[in-house]
């Protein structure tokens, strides 16, 4: 008699991201230099800087999943110049050439603007924005979606294009811009050499508000919940005031860095992150309530930082990617095959050897019965 003996199910196989682990942090293609990362869905896009070391002068969009598996490398052309990141806070902020609604990616290497979809991968467009983006010494030009259009600030301009590259509007900016945060129909924008936000009206270019803060060289400005969040650069903390008007927003939120300054910052979820300008921490702070969580420690500054379900990416001026949380066990199916040995006549109380081969690693349970 055959002894009873059923399979359990389809093997199971959770898997984790690959890469070098500090601290809490999982650092992947550390030899890379990333400039910017943003999120489509729960994976990530990184602009991998010409220019660079380890670039050779060409950009790439490089997808990584939350597993840490690289999906695919787009080439955007050849960036030669600056900036890449440096532990030189002039280079911090949210002023990395990359952008995104959610769908669209968008990167700029010199003056060339490429255009992909982050959910298929595939190009949308190439096309020119105005020539001087490449003098990066009259500062960092900054990128953001409005809708499906893009929105360029540089040196005293603001511009709108299309995805595909029309050039909606153009209008003067009244400072030396460097940083960019999207309100609804506003573009604010940030000059920090002339100790400034202002507002911009996206359908005809006029300031529709303005006002003067503590002159910093960080840039990292993120509008949420009817606020714009700003570095203050006399102190190490964050400030907001209020929009549209850009009121005061009530007291800011210091951060107990020693008197060093923020650098980067992003809201993921309702959480707002922002990062050391010259010190790998990344405190996060509760938009609802403005309190101040404890830091998480990175192997270098934070010069960007994006999320998406419950991972939050930044690039490090050290280089490579960093990934902080964990996504949920990734489980694959696994097709089983049953066999015992060739010939064999078991018998009760006579041991047999059966074997579980799965298509995929995983656990196989044998029961006789209930009982496993």
């Amino acid at each position: 008699m055959v002894a009873a003996a059923a399979l359990a199910g389809a093997a199971l196989i959770p898997s984790t991201p690959a890469g070098a682990a500090t601290g809490g942090v999982t650092v992947l293609s550390s030899g890379t230099t990333f400039t910017g990362v943003v999120t489509v869905g729960a994976n990530a896009w990184a602009y991998a800087q010409g220019g660079c070391p380890g670039n050779s002068g060409t950009g790439y969009l490089d997808e990584f999943s939350p597993y840490g598996t690289m999906i695919r490398s787009v080439g955007v052309g050849s960036a030669a110049l600056p900036p890449c990141p440096s532990f030189d806070p002039e280079f911090f902020g949210t002023t990395e050439p990359i952008a995104t609604n959610g769908e669209l990616v968008a990167a700029l290497a010199s003056d060339v603007v490429t255009v992909v979809n982050g959910v298929t991968g595939q190009l949308v467009s190439q096309w020119t924005a105005p020539s001087y983006f490449q003098d990066v010494f009259l500062g960092q030009p900054s990128m953001a979606f409005s809708g499906s259009n893009l929105v360029l600030v540089y040196a005293g301009s603001l511009w709108v294009f299309s995805s595909a590259g029309s050039q909606l509007l153009q209008a003067n900016v009244s400072c030396s811009s460097t940083g960019l945060t999207i309100d609804g129909g506003l573009a604010i924008v940030a000059c920090p050499s002339d100790g400034v936000i202002q507002a911009y009206s996206l359908d005809t270019g006029d300031v529709t508000a303005s006002q003067g803060v503590s002159q910093t060289l960080m840039t990292g400005t993120v509008a949420a919940g009817g606020y714009v969040y700003f570095p203050i650069g006399t102190v190490s903390g964050v400030g907001r005031l209020s929009l549209p008007g850009l009121g005061s927003g009530g007291p800011g939120v210091p951060i107990p860095q020693g008197g060093r300054t923020i650098g980067a910052m992003a809201l993921v979820g309702s959480t707002l992150w922002a990062a050391g300008g010259q010190v790998g921490e990344l405190w996060p702070i509760d938009v609802a309530t403005l309190a101040l969580g404890a830091p998480t420690t990175l192997p270098s500054p934070a010069t960007s930082i994006a999320g998406g379900g419950e991972i939050t990416w930044v690039t490090l001026a050290g280089g490579g990617l960093g990934e902080i949380g964990s996504p949920p066990p990734l489980f694959l199916p696994s097709t089983v095959t049953l066999s015992a040995p060739s010939g064999a006549s078991p018998v009760v109380g006579s041991p047999t050897t059966l074997t579980a081969t799965l298509s995929t690693p995983g656990t196989v349970t044998f029961y006789d019965g209930s009982s496993a």
